[in-house]
């Protein structure tokens, strides 16, 4: 089995722990059910081009080993997500979209995120987040979307930011 698609269902109860156990598995979508709880480790250890685990009702600061995902597309947004983005995330090489929207994430922007140099999306917006833009943002080269807006970000947004070739679009907002 290569893909594994029970979204927009009513699913409900803990993490599915036996998809854990596919070895092809390169598409993984759990979105819009109600599950609950963590999301365990292992499931960033799972050899996947896609995860999207979104709006659910996951609980949990991000694991650490967020970092040594395969995945090209990661989706978080609409969950219950807490604490920082591990700084881990600059590991996972091969992230083009990346969207941890709507959760309840706090802390400063890891600079690592910064090492994402095949994203294109990157979308923290509507958490708690905190500090100013880490100018390693400016080495996300191939970014079209960069959504901060509605965190509680300070500071000035790094003029290397600004000026990223691809980037169409540009969402921060400061207190």
């Amino acid at each position: 089995m290569y893909e594994l698609d029970v979204s927009n269902n009513k699913l409900r109860g803990d993490f599915p722990m036996e998809v854990l156990k596919a070895k092809n598995l390169t598409f993984l979508d759990l979105r819009f059910n109600s599950y609950k709880g963590m999301v365990p480790r292992e499931a960033f250890d799972l050899d996947v081009d896609v995860l999207f685990i979104n709006n659910n009702g996951f609980t949990q600061c991000l694991p650490e080993n967020i970092g040594d995902t395969t995945a090209l597309f990661l989706t978080f947004a609409n969950n219950h997500f807490t604490g920082p983005i591990p700084s881990s995330i600059g590991k996972a090489k091969n992230l083009l979209e990346v969207l941890f929207l709507n959760n309840k994430l706090s802390g400063c922007l890891p600079p690592e995120i910064g090492f994402l140099k095949k994203a294109t999306v990157f979308d923290a917006s509507i958490n708690k987040l905190t500090g100013p833009i880490p100018y390693s943002f400016g080495c996300l080269m191939k970014i079209e979307i960069l959504n901060l807006n509605n965190n509680e970000l300070y500071g000035e947004v790094p003029e290397i930011v600004c000026k990223l070739p691809n980037i169409a679009n540009l969402f921060c907002s400061y207190r």
